[in-house]
């Protein structure tokens, strides 16, 4: 019976697509969603040819230079000729993408970055082609994934499916969630997502991450039946947590359950929770990709609600003393997230030694003002405005807009309190 090419070209699909798109821009300024939408693709089937956007690149990589691969590993290059052939078969290899050999310097450049060290491994050949056996595999479900990506050998979609139910029936955590990647997308086998669902939530429940995460977006893009936005938050913290959760995959879902906590926009407690999540997503991405750049929008809203709250009082004390600290020490005046948590945390170690060195000559009312004032400036700000303002309303003589502000700043009144 004659293999389905689907799954084949779909693959094949997506690594032109990625190959294109890094030879066009930067690694990070490529997305998955615009590789996948070149390739006309679910952006899903990105995770499971390939593990993540790393791991297209480096198979994009493979793939270009296997002819030259294949000849390093064979006997062609004991020779004089065979060397010469080599040449040949080199300058043909990146003929065919004039920019490649580029793109590979641009990589080995770089002293940390996607890529380096798989091409450092390649050079050197530090490390050794050809099938993995089957006694280091963790589980059946590998065998469908190596069935899949043709490592060891042609690729072969059907059996990928069939190793990777048998793993799924089996209980594998991993088997599941791939054999819900198969239902799901109908690449090998018809879509039935009904029963695709079944296999995600067999793998959730065993805290497989990639389930826990999938699951979570499918619940919060209300794809899945009776499940809520509580259930999504649920979901997306477990992945957070999960001891089998990579950097990537916790990142994502960190990214996400602060995105559903600043829906909560009447709660200060969820919202300072969510901007803290984003700062440290934000850094995480060491402030350069899509989840990075999704950060700093997110949290110019977010940030700014919470100090809207902050000035309103719609908080406990403590709740309203945590968003002052989050929002003023861990973002700037704009709401954009700092790129070091520790250069903030600097700032509040240098401002609590200020504030103990003034106690020890300043008046406690005058403290507690000072206080105040560096530790929950837009509520201290508030104040004066609300203290001036009264004082406006209640003077003998007219404030005028163009006079100065009763708060003592130095600027006019329309300029400062009197600015609405």
């Amino acid at each position: 019976m004659e293999i389905p090419n689907v799954t084949e070209s779909l693959r094949s699909r997506l690594i032109k697509a990625a190959l294109d798109c890094f030879l066009a821009d930067d690694y990070h300024n490529v997305t998955t969603r615009r590789i996948a939408e070149s390739a006309g693709a679910n952006v899903s089937m990105i995770r499971y040819y390939f593990g993540s956007k790393e791991g297209l690149y480096e198979e994009m990589i493979r793939e270009t230079l296997s002819p030259l691969l294949d000849v390093l590993d064979g006997p062609l290059l004991s020779s004089t000729a065979g060397f010469a052939e080599f040449l040949v078969l080199y300058y043909k290899t990146m003929s065919a993408r004039p920019e490649f050999p580029k793109l590979i310097l641009k990589v080995l450049a770089l002293h940390h970055g996607p890529g380096r060290r798989f091409i450092q491994q390649l050079l050197e050949r530090g490390r050794t082609r050809g099938a993995r056996k089957v006694a280091d595999l963790k589980a059946q479900g590998q065998m469908g994934v190596m069935y899949l990506r043709g490592e060891g050998g042609p690729a072969n979609p059907q059996a990928a499916f069939d190793y990777t139910k048998k793993s799924a029936e089996a209980g594998y955590p991993a088997g599941q969630f791939n054999l819900y990647i198969h239902l799901w997308n109908g690449e090998v086998v018809d879509k039935n997502r009904t029963e695709a669902l079944v296999w995600l939530n067999r793998s959730a429940d065993q805290n497989q991450a990639e389930a826990l995460l999938a699951l979570a977006a499918l619940i919060e893009e209300g794809q899945v039946p009776d499940r809520s936005l509580v259930d999504a938050e649920e979901l997306f913290s477990r992945c957070m947590n999960a001891a089998n959760a990579n950097k990537s995959l916790r990142v994502e879902a960190a990214f996400h359950y602060a995105r559903l906590l600043s829906y909560q926009i009447n709660r200060l407690q969820s919202l300072t929770t969510a901007a803290d999540i984003l700062q440290h997503c934000y850094e995480e991405e060491e402030c350069l990709g899509e989840i990075a750049d999704a950060c700093v929008e997110l949290s110019k809203s977010t940030i700014g609600q919470i100090r809207k709250l902050v000035v309103n009082r719609q908080g406990t004390a403590e709740e309203i003393s945590a968003a002052e600290m989050v929002a003023n020490y861990f973002f700037d005046s704009t709401g954009n997230p700092i790129s070091k948590r520790s250069h903030g945390l600097d700032k509040l170690e240098q401002t609590m030694r200020e504030m103990s060195e003034a106690r020890k000559h300043l008046s406690p009312e005058l403290y507690e003002r000072r206080l105040l004032e560096k530790m929950t400036p837009t509520l201290h700000a508030q104040i004066k405005r609300e203290k001036a303002l009264r004082v406006v309303s209640t003077a003998r003589i007219k404030i005028g807009r163009n006079d100065p502000c009763p708060c003592n700043s130095g600027k006019k009144l329309k300029h400062c309190c009197g600015n609405n």
